[in-house]
């Protein structure tokens, strides 16, 4: 088992820089890339799009999509993901 080491470095009396040494071969939980990306991607759609939904419904923020003609709006869809 390897050490995790921590190092401190005054740069001032106000100002520290801290790095952390961590060797990747010891890293015993790895994410697969595409499972990562997917589970930020529906945390993001499942927290993010109630809250801007209620925001529109209650007239906080205000969106112009209505104005957008729907053959944009389905471009961007679909290059955008």
């Amino acid at each position: 088992m390897s050490q995790v080491v921590i190092n401190v470095e005054d740069l001032s009396p106000v100002k520290k820089k801290v790095s952390l040494e961590m060797p990747w071969d010891d890293v015993k939980n790895e994410l697969d890339a595409v499972k990562a990306t997917i589970a930020i991607t529906v945390f993001t759609a499942v927290t993010y799009v109630p809250v801007y939904a209620l925001l529109l419904v209650f007239g906080v923020i205000k969106s112009h999509l209505g104005t957008a003609p729907w053959g944009e709006m389905v471009f961007q869809a679909v290059y955008q993901g």
